[in-house]
């Protein structure tokens, strides 16, 4: 293989260098003009005179390697090579083993073709049913705990986590593990963030390759995407009034629209402002940035008309982009628990967003009072700045904080002046992550709308929270309000009455009418008499023979139920043949199909 010779030739050049200083002859090999493999170009350089030199391993290491390399899938194999060729800056022999350790890993991982089946759906689907059928047969051999210790061995090597036989009990756990729909889906995750975080490593996620996410990775998540979409066209909705509708008009009308999604968010966060202000808190900014070591790559900007400079980072200690956000996660635990301590009163939300490379960060958009504000700042700061203090670069980027201004103004692209604003300072991160709307390129000079897509496949992968509030009405109880609300003017309209809110009728109102400042207030003042109404699924187990999980079926308001949740059957639509069988259906508030048109959902 010719191009493989190109890649290693760097590993050929140390291997000639060590055998000069250390005077050993080397073969005098004559170019010649037809091309070789890798094996015999290797050969040239070995040593033809001397035998049994302690220093000889290291050419056996050179084929090993080699063999090793042509194991690997084409698309890391290249990554590889560059990443094994950096690891030895100063060209010194020497340091051949130190790239050892991390073509082991890539080995490890890709030795059951799992990087295929991180993006080979069909493939997954195959290796989940054989895995879920060799466990059905292992543990079949099996009595009590000895199948579940078994299956807590062996998913282990897989690195998925046992169903939690405390929870579930013994034999819900083992059902899990002998269900291919189970194993598809576990698979799905581990494989998808294991070559993701692979790939991640080998340079392969930055401003010039895939930013934020890998191709690989964004590939795959466009392929579910698809899947998805494809189902969701083929499926349709009747309600328990026989009225029917179109799955993606349910969908699209519903916080899953992108934009729907952003209006809701930004209506909560400026009724929020509004409400600081009017019991005159305070708006503060914060922005947490992981220590150096969990950045794969830097990023320097140039004069403008030259391509900006990506590098690999030389602090970089192999953390993955899980466990970066699990370091800032355990950051604001620490402070909002010291926060508490203190008796700090605070609320608003935050956005996690990824660095070219994947790394995540937060910007926290926080409320409180005016002489709380320094104590936060110092808190939060002293948390942050913990890890590896003293680093280059730290104390100016590691945290930021800006206090909203209130009464300055800015001058917007269209020449029109506006006050300073909360909204402003967070909007353009919320409409980066969902859709890009309003947002012309990224802080890299890529296209926003583009880029929204790839920054949501990255939280898929990773299973990262995008957006979160806190100290705030929880927005499940918002959405129910706001729909019953809906209800009550439409069922008051019908039958020509007046509208009798009673005690609740202003946070109804405030609801129904978008006002998340009048929530707020009302919610301060009723919250301990709301709560979410939640019944028993119709379906008392699961498919796996433990209880199945309360669902929401409405709102409760001072001990008087309201249902908001109507019941609903998901069925195909009478004109497609995408599903020649009839489906059995039941009535729900949710979805419930027969096991066939599961299996199809779940891919």
């Amino acid at each position: 293989m010719p191009s493989l010779v190109s890649n290693v030739k760097h590993d050929l050049d140390l291997f000639h260098t060590y055998l000069k200083e250390n005077g050993l002859p080397i073969e005098q090999v004559k170019k010649k003009k037809k091309k070789r493999s890798v094996r015999d170009h290797v050969a040239y350089v070995r040593p033809s005179t001397i035998d049994n030199f302690a220093e000889g391993d290291l050419y056996e290491a050179f084929l090993k390697r080699i063999d090793k390399l042509e194991q690997i899938p084409f698309n890391l194999r290249k990554a590889t090579q560059r990443k094994l060729n950096k690891i030895n800056p100063n060209n010194e022999p020497n340091t051949f083993a130190k790239g050892e350790a991390l073509l082991n890993e890539i080995m490890a991982f890709c030795g059951e073709v799992r990087a295929e089946l991180a993006i080979d759906n069909e493939k997954l689907i195959a290796y989940a049913k054989e895995k879920s059928n060799d466990f059905n047969e292992i543990t079949g051999r099996l009595k009590g705990k000895q199948k579940y210790e078994f299956a807590l061995e062996a998913l282990a090597d897989f690195g998925i986590e046992a169903p939690d036989i405390e929870k579930l009990g013994l034999e819900p756990s083992i059902q899990r593990v002998i269900c291919s729909l189970w194993w598809r889906r576990k698979l799905r995750v581990v494989f998808s963030r294991r070559l993701e975080d692979l790939e991640r490593r080998l340079g392969l996620t930055s401003a010039h390759a895939g930013i934020y996410v890998s191709n690989d990775s964004f590939y795959r998540w466009s392929q579910q995407q698809q899947r998805n979409n494809m189902l969701i066209d083929a499926m349709e909705a009747i309600n328990e009034d026989g009225e029917v509708f179109d799955l993606k008009t349910l969908i699209d009308a519903s916080v899953s629209n992108p934009v729907n999604r952003r209006n809701e968010l930004m209506t909560r966060l400026r009724g929020c402002e509004e409400y600081a202000q009017s019991v005159g808190d305070v708006g503060m900014f914060y922005t947490l940035t992981c220590p150096s070591r969990f950045h794969v790559k830097g990023y320097k900007k140039t004069p403008k008309g030259k391509q900006n400079i990506v590098y690999d980072n030389p602090k970089f200690d192999g953390s993955t982009a899980k466990e970066a956000g699990e370091y800032l996660q355990n950051v604001w635990a620490k402070a909002r628990a010291k926060f508490k301590r203190q008796n700090l009163s605070f609320y608003g939300f935050r956005v996690i967003e990824p660095h070219h490379d994947g790394t995540p960060h937060w910007h926290v958009m926080l409320f409180c009072k005016p002489q709380h504000k320094y104590a936060i700042t110092r808190i939060l700061k002293s948390y942050q700045m913990q890890d590896c203090p003293d680093e280059a670069g730290a104390k100016a980027h590691r945290f930021k904080a800006v206090e909203i201004d209130w009464n300055k103004t800015f001058t917007k692209k269209d020449g029109t002046k506006v006050k300073g604003s909360a909204c402003a300072y967070i909007a353009k991160y919320i409409a980066k992550a969902i859709d890009g709307f309003a947002v012309e390129h990224d802080l890299y000079g890529k296209d926003a709308n583009s880029g929204a897509r790839r920054i949501k496949a990255w939280a898929s992968t990773h299973g990262f929270r995008q957006f979160d509030s806190f100290g705030l009405p929880p927005v499940g109880i918002w959405r129910l309000l706001r729909k019953l609300a809906d209800q009550t003017i439409n069922n008051a309209k019908r039958k020509g009455k007046g509208i009798a809110f009673g005690e609740f009728g202003t946070l109804l109102a405030s609801a129904n009418s978008g006002d998340y400042c009048g929530f707020i207030e009302e919610y301060q003042r009723l919250g301990h008499k709301v709560e979410l109404l939640k019944v028993k699924a119709k379906e008392a187990f699961t498919r796996y023979g433990d209880e199945a999980t309360n669902k929401v079926k409405g709102i409760v308001l001072d001990l008087i139920e309201h249902i908001t949740n109507m019941n609903w059957v998901i069925r195909t639509k009478a004109n497609l043949n995408a599903f020649k069988r009839s489906l059995a259906t039941t009535w729900t508030c949710v979805n419930n199909c027969t096991q066939d048109f599961q299996q199809f959902r779940s891919q």
